[in-house]
């Protein structure tokens, strides 16, 4: 495990929340006065390691191109759960008539469940 995964993960989650709502997202504590234009915060409330996947040894097969007798090789890594909370906020301009965080709301879940793997 690299000490940019957690980093990198909150990278991919937080560009992949940004691209479903078409704007800015905060990334940091849901505080209204620190998230300036953004109308969605992400924060990292909590990481654990993954009970089921500690004790499970990770293998890595070899690249197809070398022969055949080269071992598999174990990988080093920690399995861990990271837990965000997303939090939307509603536009403080008056003349929108109707509010709109449920349905941004709505299209962060619509986004993560359409791709509910991250890489990058």
């Amino acid at each position: 495990m690299s000490e940019l995964a957690i980093l990198d993960t909150t990278i991919v989650l937080r560009d992949r929340i940004a691209g479903a709502v078409g704007g800015p997202v905060h990334v940091g504590a849901p505080i209204r006065t620190e998230i300036g234009s953004a109308r969605v915060s992400l924060f990292l409330f909590h990481c654990d390691v993954n009970a089921a996947l500690r004790n499970r040894q990770r293998i890595e097969q070899p690249p197809p191109l070398e022969p055949a007798t080269t071992r598999a090789r174990p990988v080093h890594s920690l399995a861990m759960d990271l837990r965000f909370l997303v939090t939307v906020f509603r536009d403080p301009d008056p003349t929108v008539a109707t509010p709109n965080e449920l349905t941004r709301l709505g299209q962060i879940i619509q986004a993560l469940h359409a791709a509910p793997t991250l890489s990058g």
